[in-house]
């Protein structure tokens, strides 16, 4: 297939906020902000940033966990 520039811009947009964890109901949300609304977009990234944060530290303490039991055998 063939795309126009704009097109790609969106492809790239889409794929960046994939790799960045967004849901396909979030892509969606950015994708109209992306026509000027910086302040909400901002908002729907440092919610991810959060939620992010919150995996990692289950995370580490689950490899704290398994760190432990493994010394432990």
């Amino acid at each position: 297939r063939r795309y126009g520039a704009d097109d790609l811009r969106r492809l790239r947009s889409i794929r960046a906020a994939q790799t960045a964890g967004f849901t396909l109901d979030e892509i969606a949300t950015l994708l109209v902000l992306d026509a000027g609304d910086r302040e909400a977009a901002h908002h729907l990234a440092t919610t991810r940033i959060a939620a992010i944060n919150d995996k990692i530290a289950v995370l580490e303490t689950m490899r704290g966990a398994l760190t432990e039991l493994a010394s432990a055998c």
